[in-house]
């Protein structure tokens, strides 16, 4: 019988995951990576920055990733309303840089 078989590679089943969402409809270039060939093939970064409530101290955040799409959820769109997308992704490279 054909089927998947699942792998233990020691990590639990969503250690490499991430889910982001996007404002409105995805642009051609997200469409254009989901099913992309390789498992690396979708490059995402996110930079941003935390303020501590002590210091007021601010320290800016860049976190590189590398993986696949697994998932993109348009959810409901309806007219005159703001619309949001939601993907999920399969990591192969977690970076995070201060």
């Amino acid at each position: 019988m054909n089927g998947a078989a699942a792998i233990d590679l020691g990590l639990d089943d969503d250690a490499l995951t991430v889910e982001w969402s996007v404002g409105g409809l995805p642009d051609v270039a997200l469409w254009a990576q989901y099913a992309a060939p390789g498992a690396d093939a979708v490059p995402l970064r996110f930079a941003g920055s935390y303020q501590r409530d002590d210091t007021g101290e601010i320290v800016a955040v860049e976190v590189v990733m590398r993986g696949r799409h697994k998932e993109i959820d348009g959810g409901e769109n309806k007219q005159g309303e703001n619309t949001s997308t939601k993907l999920s992704d399969c990591l192969h490279l977690l970076s995070p840089h201060d």
